[in-house]
């Protein structure tokens, strides 16, 4: 409907939609490692499933604005699970604070794909930088 009307918009991403879309994505590769640690050897799937078990806002939240004790639980689950410790510290670099960075996508079709940022847009977004 916009691509009708308004023949020159570019549809822009705001850091929330991309923040909702990442801690999903975390949440659900927290909970598959749930799952992998069913088909592990009783130590081993003890040792993750108890790392795991209670972590999810631990997991989520920046890791900046952790409590101590929560600090130690993230500790405790980047311990037991490398892929849990990558995805996090991706994480952390990605929405850093005040590193928040723009993105324009526009639609081609039944796909959305990344377009350059309009200059005065982008003129705009610099006071930020």
């Amino acid at each position: 409907m916009v691509e009708k009307l308004c023949l020159n918009a570019v549809i822009t991403v705001d850091s929330f939609q991309v923040t909702k879309l990442l801690h999903s994505e975390l949440n659900q590769g927290r909970i598959e490692q749930k799952k992998t640690a069913e088909s592990l050897e009783v130590k081993a799937r003890v040792k993750l499933f108890s790392s795991l078990k209670g972590g999810k806002y631990v997991f989520l939240k920046r890791e900046n604005d952790l409590k101590e004790s929560q600090r130690e639980k993230l500790l405790i689950m980047k311990e037991a699970s490398a892929l849990i410790k990558v995805m996090h510290d991706m994480k952390e670099e990605l929405v850093a604070k005040g590193e928040q960075q723009s993105a324009c996508m526009k639609r081609e079709g039944e796909k959305t794909i990344p377009t350059c940022i309009p200059l005065p847009l982008k003129k705009a977004l610099e006071i930020y930088q």
